[in-house]
């Protein structure tokens, strides 16, 4: 084979496998990201149902539950607009902890107070 065409070739090939490790990377990142939704469309069934999801919006006030051992926390996130409730298992998310220490009578830090963000699956 002439110099010039194995040199087309492994340009060929190099440029077909960067194309194949672009499309997996990308599909890798569609598959892990997770966006946040509101009440509204978790309320209009645009968040998915068979798997967890994140839900942005505000936890609304006395509305945080925890089980006897602390560890699933259950509360109502809104938009204003809808409500929702919330079953979260894990480390409770900032805003709803700052929610929780509010109703104890414990004044949050500023930052939890803006931080009104809780992520979670709904049941």
């Amino acid at each position: 084979m002439k110099p010039r065409i194995q040199h087309a070739l492994v340009i060929v090939g190099g440029m077909a496998a960067l194309g194949i490790a672009t499309a997996l990377v990308f599909n890798a990142f569609r598959s892990n990201l997770m966006f946040f939704f509101s009440p509204t469309q978790v309320a209009a069934t645009e968040a998915p149902k068979d798997r967890a999801f994140r839900v942005g919006g505000l936890v609304e006030m006395g509305s945080t539950k925890r089980d006897a051992f602390g560890l699933t926390m259950s509360f109502i996130v809104t938009d204003t607009a809808k409500t929702v409730p919330v079953t979260y298992k894990g480390v409770p998310p900032e805003a709803a902890q700052a929610m929780e220490k509010a109703k104890h009578g414990q004044m949050p830090s500023l930052s939890k107070q803006m931080g009104s963000q809780a992520m979670g699956g709904t049941k």
